[in-house]
């Protein structure tokens, strides 16, 4: 006859008479019918007899009152035991305490042995229910006990599955974003959850390995990260290969009490690792002959990380390459998006404002069509010519008591012909690094800009244009001494210089 015994493996306690085992196997699924777990329901259908069996009481009748039972670990079977008739109802009900008090002890070992002797079928179950359906309870008492465990040994399937979840959930979401990376290529929001209700497991020697929520955790890790497949596969909104996951973050959620874990993820799917904004502004008043375009922009940097979340390229990298491509560009656009094709290359003033935490630049470029400079390299310029030419030479001769003023009188001749160069220039200024005598010579003489190229040649072909006698060879002039003034630290330069000429 087989038997049936429960309680640690040196301590085993036989329920007698043997009750009748059911093992029912059933498959845990997820909701697109993926296998995830496996779960045997192990049923015990037995009886209690009041006066013989085990658990049993082994004690005098006038001490009944006192037990809880006894239980038989060895072979063969107790003696049947004297009971009053009118203890009966209490014996049963002590026997069945015995019954609830062992099995309460979830994780012990569970063995059912065959009467032949061959392979016992031992495991470690979880408790679900005692039952004792309603009777007499006089000579016995019908009980079921119903228990589950993820792993019998012996059976020799049994061993399918190393995960100990009850339930997993898997969801990804898609979804447009407002931000346009340029005119054809939009951003995503992709979220991702996955969670799973894990086990209370118990081991061949009847300790737990992990918490129920631990058994979840690893599930989710095993599924967490970005799945190209997902994002490609969806023939909604049509992702072309190239776009990759950003700005990738994670949320935990532990329920530990309810044994349950879940992680939600999100990234930013873009085709590039940067986001610009810009607009254009174009500005026409009366008070200047020249018109005016802003662009004024915003770069945001993506960051990337590994599957372990660690950063690999960081957001203000990322947002340092755009900004410089955009920048590359600025002119091109203002021209573009104003209409205006006499804006001058070089913009008038520059804003740029840097947030490496956020890997966000904030930038703003002034162009107006004034001319290009006429010296290489200068930031700014001021260029004028004055002309002094004929005219009259005359003599005021003043008369006292003449009323009309004094009296005018033509000398026959006219004045020389003068002609002024006025330049002033704005550079950038050189920078030194000691106060040494040769570093203050070559900031003082050698980079003023009339000895330093590019200014140089610019200024010398600039005089060479305004000299009268290189105008017209047959005339003659005359120029006077020039002068120049050399503000370093502004880099501010300025040169004059007169001809006289026929």
């Amino acid at each position: 006859m087989s038997r049936v015994l429960y309680g640690p493996d040196s301590e085993q306690k036989r329920l007698i008479p043997a009750p009748f085992v059911n093992i029912n196997k059933t498959y845990q699924k997820s909701g697109n019918g993926e296998i995830i777990g496996r779960l045997y329901t192990i049923t015990l259908t037995g009886t209690i007899v009041a006066h013989m069996g085990s658990p049993h009481l082994n004690e005098q009748l006038n001490s009944i009152r006192s037990s809880d039972g006894n239980w038989w670990a060895t072979t063969g079977y107790p003696d049947d035991e004297v009971i009053a008739s009118d203890a009966r109802l209490n014996a049963i009900m002590r026997k069945q305490q015995a019954i609830r008090n062992l099995f309460s002890n979830e994780g012990q070992i569970l063995e059912i042995q065959s009467a032949d002797g061959s392979q016992s079928f031992r495991c470690n179950p979880r408790l679900v229910s005692i039952e004792f359906p309603e009777d007499l309870w006089y000579e016995r008492s019908n009980y079921v006990i119903t228990l589950e465990c993820d792993d019998i040994l012996g059976l020799e399937d049994s061993n399918d599955f190393d995960q100990y979840i009850s339930d997993a959930t898997e969801s990804w979401d898609i979804n447009t974003n407002e931000e346009y990376e340029n005119f054809t290529n939009p951003t995503y929001n992709l979220s991702h959850t996955v969670s799973a209700v894990g086990k209370r497991f118990y081991d061949t020697d009847g300790s737990r390995p992990k918490e129920p929520w631990e058994y979840a955790r690893d599930f989710v890790l095993s599924k967490i990260g970005i799945d190209s497949d997902v994002i490609l596969s969806t023939d909604i909104n049509n992702l072309p290969s190239y776009y990759n996951g950003w700005n990738h973050t994670r949320t935990e959620q532990r329920d530990e009490q309810g044994g349950s874990f879940a992680v939600t993820e999100n990234w930013l799917l873009a085709s590039g690792s940067a986001i610009e904004d810009f607009n254009v502004n174009y500005t026409h008043s009366s008070d200047t002959v020249y018109d005016r375009v802003t662009i004024q922009g915003s770069v945001r940097g993506f960051e990337e990380r590994d599957s372990n979340m660690a950063v690999t390229t960081d957001k203000w990298t990322n947002a340092q390459d755009k900004f410089i491509w955009a920048s590359g560009i600025a002119y091109t656009r203002a021209k573009e998006y104003s209409g205006l094709n006499t804006l001058n290359i070089g913009p008038l003033s520059m804003l740029v404002g840097r947030n490496p935490y956020q890997g966000t630049i904030e930038y703003t470029f002034d162009y107006d069509t004034r001319p290009m400079n006429l010296i290489e390299g200068a930031r700014s310029e001021v260029i004028s010519v004055n002309d002094n030419m004929d005219g009259e030479l005359f003599a005021s001769v003043f008369v006292l008591g003449r009323t009309d003023g004094p009296v005018l009188q033509d000398l026959g001749t006219k004045p020389a012909n003068t002609r002024t160069l006025n330049i002033e220039i704005v550079v950038d200024p050189p920078r030194n690094e000691d106060r040494e005598l040769s570093t203050m010579r070559t900031l003082l003489i050698s980079e003023k800009p009339s000895n330093a190229d590019p200014f140089r040649i610019s200024l010398e072909r600039l005089i060479e244009a305004v000299d009268p006698s290189e105008i017209d060879p047959g005339v003659i002039s005359y120029q006077d001494q020039s002068q120049e003034s050399w503000e370093v630290k502004e880099g501010r330069y300025t040169y004059t210089t007169t001809w006289t000429y026929e």
